[in-house]
């Protein structure tokens, strides 16, 4: 009974079950073997009567084997459809409880707000060592003690008893020595839910000093979210939107932030060991300082605004530098914003720029030739010059737009918001 989640969920897979196996053996019960074989023959057959009745058992066994194990099926896809179902309410619930503690948290490692369980590294049983005078929680020495890092966090080694205490009292800030010579291990604060739903929003939420290990934040709104400091070690951050965001000193090795959205994002000193930045949206980004040992940036947007680690060797990958006469043949810009970005002049036949936000984009003189900008924001774009031909615009807004001497043979306006701006423009569509 393990496998479904609740009771609710079993009966109705069995009631579904039942039903479907109804279903397949009622044309057997009802017409006998006669569905099945045709009509019975008559005595006079060469066929004798009792190989053809051993026929039709066989026929028939066969025929309710199958009807079990399609019946079965039914059930189990029944409960697995069920328990998706299921899962993706806890989920919901899950992320506004992470939520509203993110929200309610001004400082990192605060107390977790109602509905979000305690952190899982902090017992309930465990002392914490205080200043016998001050009573405020003290910790040895990192000077006369051996600090390393292990799986939990942060551990300060000696010869006695360890003890855990949370982060929220800071102790290390205040570097407060620690007479007892005891061993305590400090534990950063960890988020007890562990799946955020897709394309929900935490924008603005403090995350500072978070354990977010291997959490799903696949496609999560993360806008200037504050992940200082953060462990995001394997997290999947892919197609998350992350413009904005502080991720200085947070720890991303081996995460997957395939195609995420890191405009204007702080990555100086954060740990990008074998990170997977595969298409990301750079724009606007700064990564110095940051560790970049293995991580992947192939196919990655950046513009001249985006500062990599000096010492980072970037040949080895394709990267797609959106500046003037930039070569961006065919690159999937797709759902991206653009806003304001000068392109003049650029190579962008082929491109896909669908539902991209392109308010005041200089595309000047660009070859946008057989590009497609399905629902595209175009509104005070400047496209004079630009050769548009077999360019797909539909649903594309193109308000007070400039398309002086643009070429558009063969361009698709279906849809397409149109006013001014056609001075000189070549129009065949």
């Amino acid at each position: 009974m393990r496998y479904f989640p609740s009771r609710g969920v079993f009966l109705l897979s069995v009631l579904v079950s039942a039903a479907v196996f109804s279903a397949l053996v009622s044309p057997l019960v009802i017409s006998r073997s006669s569905v099945l074989s045709g009509d019975r023959p008559s005595s006079s057959s060469a066929v004798p009567q009792s190989s053809w009745e051993e026929y039709e058992r066989d026929v028939a066994i066969r025929y309710v084997g199958s009807a079990i194990l399609l019946s079965v099926g039914a059930g189990l896809l029944t409960a697995e459809i069920a328990r998706f179902v299921t899962s993706s309410k806890k989920r919901s619930k899950q992320f506004q409880n992470l939520a509203s503690s993110a929200i309610a948290d001004p400082e990192a490692g605060a107390t977790p707000s109602a509905g979000l369980a305690p952190s899982p590294f902090v017992s309930k049983n465990s002392s914490i060592l205080r200043n016998p005078t001050s009573g405020q929680p003290r910790l040895p020495s990192p000077s006369s003690s051996n600090l390393h890092f292990s799986q939990g966090g942060l551990t300060v080694a000696s010869s006695s008893d360890s003890t855990t205490q949370s982060n929220s009292a800071s102790p290390i800030a205040n570097n407060q020595p620690d007479p007892s010579g005891s061993e305590q291990t400090l534990k950063r604060p960890a988020i007890a839910c562990r799946v955020v739903a897709a394309g929900e929003s935490l924008q603005g939420a403090n995350l500072r000093g978070r354990d977010l290990s291997a959490v799903e934040l696949g496609q999560a709104d993360l806008r200037n979210a504050d992940l200082r400091d953060s462990i995001l070690i394997e997290g999947n951050l892919h197609r998350a939107n992350l413009s904005g965001a502080n991720l200085s000193h947070a720890d991303l090795s081996r995460a997957n932030v395939q195609e995420a959205t890191l405009c204007q994002a702080n990555l100086q000193h954060a740990n990008l060991t074998d990170a997977d930045l595969r298409q990301a949206n750079l724009i606007g980004a700064d990564l110095r300082q940051a560790r970049c040992e293995g991580t992947n940036f192939h196919a990655a947007i950046c513009d001249r605004t985006t500062q990599f680690p000096i010492d980072l060797d970037l040949s080895e990958f394709t990267l797609y530098r959106l500046e003037p006469a930039a070569s961006l043949w065919g690159v999937d810009l797709h759902r991206l914003s653009l806003v304001g970005l000068d392109l003049s002049e650029a190579n962008l036949a082929g491109a896909d720029l669908s539902e991209a936000d392109l308010w005041g984009t200089n595309f000047r003189g660009a070859d946008l030739t057989g590009a497609v900008l399905v629902k595209a924001n175009l509104s005070g774009a400047i496209l004079a010059g630009a050769n548009l031909t077999d360019a797909d615009l539909t649903d594309a807004d193109l308000t007070d737009a400039d398309l002086t001497d643009a070429i558009l043979t063969q361009t698709v306006v279906k849809g397409t918001l149109l006013d001014t701006g056609l001075v000189n423009a070549k129009v065949d569509v």
